[in-house]
Formats: C-alpha cells, sequence, structure tokens
C-alpha cells in the first residue's frame, strides 16, 4: 500500500467516525433536551372564596404549578354568576353547579365533570323530627334557600314546590348563606337551611356543632326525576316575577351524606343520609384555546387531585353526556386517550366476529343436520329388524289370547326370532348396521320376546308330560303330533 492511499483510506475512514459521533451528540443533544413547556395562565373562579368549590379550585391550583398552568382564583357569588362573568369574558374557566337550565349560551362549552355535590337540609334540632317525617312541618318556618341566583337556590325551591311548600308557604331568609357562620345568636338563624356542597361543608359543620342543627334526609330522588323531559319544557316558563335559574330534572343525580360525616356523637348523620344533588362542572369560553383546555384536564383527571377528592375521579366521567357541548380540547384529550385498538378497527373486528359467529352457527347447524341425518339411517337399518320382533311379539300374544295354545306356532315364532337375531349381528359384525346404543336396544327387545316365547312353550310342555301320563302315553309322541304340519309362520 502506498503512503497516499494510506493517507486517503485514513481519512475518509476518520471523517466517517467524525460523522458517527457527530450524529450521537446531536441524537443525544435532541433526546436531552426537552423544551419546558409553556407557561399557561387562566383566570377561574369556583363561586365565594369561602365555599367547598374554592377550597377545591385551590388545590387544583397549587398541583397546576408543576404542570406550567397557573390558575388566578377570582371570587363570584355563585354559579349563575361565574357563568355571566364567562359571557362577559371576564373569566377563561369556572367551577359551577350543574343540573341547572343554562340558557343560551353558545360561547360557553363543557370542560369536565366532577363529583356530584349533595343537597344538604339542616334543621334546628327542634323541628328536626316533624321535618324528617314530611317537608311540610316547614310551613311558616323560615328557611335559607341559598342566595338567588344560585343553584342551591333554584334546587331547593324546586324540591319544596315538589313537596307542596309554595312560595308564601314559608319565610325566605333575607341573609345570604355563606353570612350564616358570622351569626353568634342561635334565635336569629333561619329553622332550616339548604346547600348544595361537596362534603365536608365547613358551613354545615359549624351549624351543626355551634347552633345544634340536623340534617333531613331527602330520599326523593326516583320520585323527583320522574318525567324529566316534561319538566324540561316547564323550566324554560319561569313562573311570575322569577328571575331565577331554573333546574333541569334531567341532571339531577342520586347523593349521599355519610354517617358521622359532621358529628361524631351525636352521629349527625347517625346513618348514611340519602338525598339528590348536582354534578360539578367545569366549564370554559369556547375560544379558550385547545391546549389549555388539554392541560386543565390532565390537571383534573391525572394528577394526585383526582384522588384528593372523594369519591376520586377519572376519565370515565367523560363518557357520560354533557350539560353543555364539549370543548373542543375535551374531545381532543378524549381522542388521546383513547385506547390504541379502536373507533374503526373495534368497528372491524366486530364485524368479522359477527361474521365469524354466523358461520359458526351455520357450521354447527349443518353439523346437527348430517348427525340426524345418520342416525336416522342407523334408526333405518335397524328397523328392517326391530319390527319384525315387534310383529312376533304380537303374534305371541294373540297365541296366548287363544281358547287353546298350539305349540307349533309357538316354535316357529321362536325359530324366526333367533333367525332374525343372527342376522342382526351378523350385519352388525360385517358393518352393514351400526350404533351400539341401537344394537343393544335391539338385542333387550329380542330377549324379552323369546323370554316370553319360552314362558308359554315350557307351560304346553308341562301340559303334554301330563296328558301323556293320563292317556299312558310318551310324551316325545304327543310333542310330535302337536309340532306336525307346522312348517312356517302364517
Amino acid at each position: 500500500m502506498t503512503r497516499g492511499t494510506w493517507l486517503r483510506r485514513s481519512l475518509r475512514d476518520g471523517g466517517f467516525a467524525l460523522l458517527g459521533i457527530l450524529a450521537i451528540v446531536v441524537a443525544l443533544y435532541i433526546g436531552w433536551r426537552v423544551p419546558g413547556e409553556s407557561n399557561i395562565h387562566l383566570k377561574m373562579t369556583a363561586g365565594r372564596t369561602t365555599g367547598e368549590r374554592h377550597r377545591i379550585a385551590e388545590g387544583l391550583k397549587r398541583e397546576g404549578v408543576g404542570r406550567s398552568l397557573y390558575l388566578d382564583l377570582v371570587g363570584t357569588p355563585g354559579s349563575a354568576a361565574a357563568i355571566t362573568a364567562l359571557d362577559e369574558r371576564k373569566l377563561d374557566v369556572a367551577l359551577v353547579q350543574g343540573g341547572f337550565d343554562l340558557g343560551n349560551h353558545p360561547n360557553l362549552c363543557q370542560v369536565a365533570m366532577l363529583h356530584v355535590e349533595p343537597l344538604h337540609l339542616l334543621v334546628k334540632e327542634e323541628w328536626h323530627s316533624a321535618v324528617s317525617t314530611h317537608l311540610l312541618a316547614l310551613r311558616g318556618k323560615t328557611v335559607a334557600l341559598g342566595d338567588p341566583g344560585s343553584g342551591t337556590y333554584a334546587l331547593s325551591r324546586e324540591l319544596l314546590n315538589f313537596a307542596g311548600l309554595r312560595p308564601g308557604d314559608y319565610k325566605e331568609s333575607v341573609d345570604n348563606t355563606p353570612a350564616l357562620v358570622e351569626v353568634t345568636d342561635r334565635s336569629k338563624l333561619p329553622d332550616a337551611v339548604f346547600l348544595v356542597s361537596s362534603l365536608p361543608s365547613s358551613l354545615v359543620r359549624s351549624l351543626v356543632a355551634l347552633h345544634n342543627y340536623r340534617l333531613v334526609p331527602l330520599p326523593y330522588y326516583e320520585a323527583f326525576t320522574l318525567g324529566a323531559i316534561d319538566r324540561e319544557r316547564e323550566s324554560k316558563t319561569p313562573l311570575a316575577n322569577d328571575k331565577t335559574i331554573r333546574i333541569d330534572r334531567r341532571h339531577v343525580y342520586r347523593a349521599q351524606i355519610p354517617a358521622f360525616a359532621y358529628e361524631v356523637e351525636p352521629g349527625v348523620p347517625p346513618n348514611t343520609m340519602e338525598t339528590l344533588g348536582t354534578r360539578l362542572l367545569v366549564v370554559a369560553r369556547k375560544d379558550v384555546s385547545r391546549a389549555a383546555v388539554m392541560r386543565l384536564l390532565d390537571l383534573i383527571y391525572a394528577s394526585p387531585f383526582a384522588q384528593s377528592v372523594q369519591p376520586p375521579i377519572d376519565t370515565k366521567l367523560l363518557d357520560n353526556s354533557p350539560e353543555l357541548t364539549w370543548h373542543d380540547g375535551t374531545v381532543s384529550y378524549q381522542r388521546r386517550n383513547a385506547p390504541v385498538i379502536a373507533g374503526d378497527v373495534i368497528d372491524m373486528i366486530e364485524k368479522e366476529v359477527s361474521i365469524l359467529g354466523a358461520l359458526i352457527g351455520v357450521l354447527f347447524f349443518l353439523g346437527q343436520w348430517i348427525r340426524r341425518r345418520y342416525l336416522k339411517r342407523q334408526d333405518l337399518g335397524f328397523q328392517a329388524y326391530i319390527m319384525p320382533v315387534h310383529e312376533i311379539e304380537r303374534k305371541a300374544i294373540a297365541l296366548e289370547r287363544e281358547a287353546t295354545l298350539e305349540l307349533g306356532p309357538l316354535l316357529e315364532l321362536q325359530e324366526e326370532l333367533n333367525r332374525l337375531k343372527g342376522e342382526a349381528l351378523k350385519k352388525f359384525a360385517e358393518g352393514e348396521l351400526t350404533g351400539e346404543t341401537l344394537m343393544s336396544g335391539f338385542l333387550t327387545h329380542v330377549d324379552n320376546t323369546r323370554d316370553y316365547l319360552t314362558r308359554m312353550i315350557l307351560h304346553e310342555r308341562e301340559y303334554l308330560e301330563k296328558k301323556a301320563r293320563v292317556q299312558g302315553r310318551e310324551s316325545p309322541e304327543l310333542w310330535r303330533e302337536a309340532i306336525e304340519g307346522f312348517g312356517a309362520i302364517s
């Protein structure tokens, strides 16, 4: 190898090595350089800053920091006010109470569903027994329905209407519900308080512990939601002078308040209490970016937050029908988290399984038909022997009924029976007849018929022996006379 050739090869090989090292460096750089997620800021409300929803929103806010999602929480008087603020573009996202008619809000979309918030009814202890028996005991009492325009107000008022109490049958408390926690004089508190809240409610706990309120069960879910479709039409026709939002009973759910949720001794409630409730919804403006909504959904369903609420939540909630149209970001999130084998693939598999099932069914019935044909051929083969045996048996019975029993015909029947048996056994051994069960039945029939004939022949033999002794003759002689002239079955 000349020096020039060696130099050229060295340069070539060195260049390839350098390119390889450079490729590895670029790959490592691309792999290690994970671009940081851009920060997303959303202005959000969860109602009053003293409520349980705001506490839930604060949990979301804490978890969001680690996911580059920053939630700026703003207080609003209630769900209706939050919807209005979204419409006016003052907010991006809101945690609102579901279950009521949201009206015409084309610029709003539903992002997510969370847990069901139970409706609490608290009454002063002195009224607890009467109200627990019937809600009509609230007639004439002072009742806090929640803030006018709130979801609690709409649901509690419609529930009282369902129970037969109209506005005017009771006195509405003038104080807003959250302010009740600041009242120290029990006599100034309402007789009953309605509240839709996540568990546990700090207001409920305060009223129970400080002012001796008790929870009343509301086991009206089935009856209350009957005719929900008809009620939808009613909900769009407000009562006179009634500007409150209206409940859509299709979105009211069965709910429970666990035993001892608010006090252990005495138990408040003493047992798990039935009530009804509405689902907590996440609503956003339609123009909030798809990326922001998807990151918010990741925060809700795929972070420790999902396990921090009771009951825990997961993405299966997105399979339910929304109360508003799903946001585009929610639709994308659902598609992203759909199983690898989905959509058209599942449809194709289902079709192929259906075709395969139909084919298996056809083959099964065809096999059964062939089997029946085969068994029928077996039956027809043995029928040529079974029916003659039956005919022999019939003739033997006829002979037995005659006034005198003749020996010759009995012997001929016995001989014919033996012939049929021998012929059938020979064909079975040669494979012309098949079916062990049929052969077994045939032989049983033959043996029974032969036993019957044998008993009659033995009876006739005994008769001939007695006759021979009386006449002083030999028994064989009388036997020959008895069978003389019988050579075939007539």
